[in-house]
């Protein structure tokens, strides 16, 4: 199962807190990404915007309990990080005040411990955070606001991304990337999965490290002054956070078994062979059906006479049964039949009238209207005619026999009666 908490502030009552334009949108956008069936898919997204310190701790604490080792968690806040001034990072909410930052405002140690608590083995915590409200510029200006050691704790299987360290600035939309009211960092993350570019070995998955490494790439190249960070604790293997919307189709292609069959160097396997892929022409599937077709016109060149013969009479019977092209707009290439064909279906038939009516004799074609018509094989009428002429003599001899002992029975009661 996948879950996320998305916690978004822009609206701050501490004048000392500027009002923020993104976090709202970020927030919002991203909530809705995750949830896409066709992009995040994730099971549970829970946006919370604007919401007090109590609110936001609660829910923090309730999304991360009683979740399982395999649950894939994901926590994103977007607003004010504020240092106190022990250097300790503290995320603020709409009922902040500075001044009393550890009773109003999510200290980091809070959301770490909360992390060391869950079950989850799988745990992502991004921050795009706009640390302006920390510090004046040039104030304590090689003081970090997160460093790998803020949110390790006993990290097992835990990643932490930020927009930027305390030394920089997250921007804001507006001051970089025009006509956008998201963040620069979230503005990339959003991009890599709607657009699926995030997806660089086109898997058709973005992992985790993908993810990252595209938003990256990104934000450095619009500005210097904005560096994101990542931190890994544990994690092992590749966290798959949403899947490529505009991944290029799988090529389409035979069932491994048949498709071993068709290459086989026995003629009897590749002459059941032949027959699956007889089936597979009138598949719903028009890329397997033409891939089935192909496959016969190259068995058609099959060393077996026997081989070549019936895909060829496949193609043939397909050929007449399928929809006229002037109907479909599609013209299939006419196949050409060698000139030993028709002395070998003549044999083939010959040899039929020797064998048993077998579940091959019949088969289903489709036709114009749309529906399915099933016709025989023309061996099958002579002899269903010729089996049930003699089922009906061995029924009129067993009944005159079975007449004749009854005589012969009441014939012998009757003298036995009369002495």
């Amino acid at each position: 199962m996948k879950y996320a908490l998305i916690i978004g502030n822009n609206q701050y009552d501490d004048p000392k807190l500027a009002q923020l334009k993104t976090p709202a949108a970020d927030s919002q956008a991203l909530a809705k990404v995750l949830a896409d069936k066709d992009i995040g898919s994730f099971d549970q997204v829970t946006p919370l915007i604007n919401k007090n310190e109590t609110e936001i701790r609660r829910a923090i604490s309730t999304f991360l309990t009683n979740k399982k080792p395999d649950d894939l968690v994901l926590v994103y806040f977007s607003g004010h990080g504020v240092l106190d001034d022990r250097g300790r990072l503290f995320l603020s909410l709409k009922d902040t005040e500075t001044t009393l930052l550890k009773a109003t405002a999510i200290p980091s140690t809070f959301i770490s411990d909360e992390m060391d608590s869950c079950r989850s083995r799988r745990q992502i915590l991004i921050l795009d955070c706009c640390h302006s409200g920390a510090f004046a510029r040039g104030t304590k200006g090689e003081q970090k606001a997160v460093t790998e050691a803020t949110f390790e704790g006993s990290g097992y299987g835990r990643v932490v991304m930020t927009a930027s360290d305390s030394t920089q600035y997250a921007l804001e939309g507006d001051q970089v990337i025009r006509q956008t009211d998201l963040s620069l960092f979230t503005h990339f993350l959003l991009e890599g999965l709607k657009t699926g570019e995030a997806d660089t070995d086109h898997d058709g998955h973005i992992s985790l490290d993908e993810w990252y490494d595209y938003t990256y790439a990104k934000v450095v190249s619009e500005t210097p002054r904005q560096i994101p960070h990542c931190w890994s604790y544990n994690q092992q293997g590749d966290l798959i956070i949403a899947r490529n919307p505009n991944a290029r189709k799988r090529v389409v292609e035979l069932p491994l078994e048949l498709a071993q069959a068709v290459e086989s160097s026995f003629t009897s396997i590749r002459e059941s062979a032949v027959h699956e892929l007889g089936k597979l022409l009138s598949s719903r599937d028009t890329e397997l059906a033409n891939l089935a077709r192909l496959s016969l016109e190259k068995m058609t060149g099959d060393d077996s006479r026997r081989i070549s013969s019936a895909a060829e009479r496949l193609l043939l019977e397909f050929e007449k049964t399928h929809v006229p092209a002037s109907k479909t707009g599609v013209s299939a290439p006419p196949v050409e039949m060698r000139p030993e064909t028709a002395k070998l279906s003549s044999d083939a038939a010959t040899a039929e009238i020797d064998m048993p009516p077998t579940p091959e004799t019949i088969s289903s074609r489709p036709v114009a209207d749309g529906t399915s018509e099933s016709f025989f094989n023309r061996s099958f009428w002579p002899k269903w005619i010729q089996a049930s002429i003699a089922a009906i003599l061995l029924s009129i001899v067993f009944y005159w026999y079975n007449m004749s002992q009854r005589l012969f029975i009441n014939s012998r009661c009757w003298h036995s009666y009369r002495a």
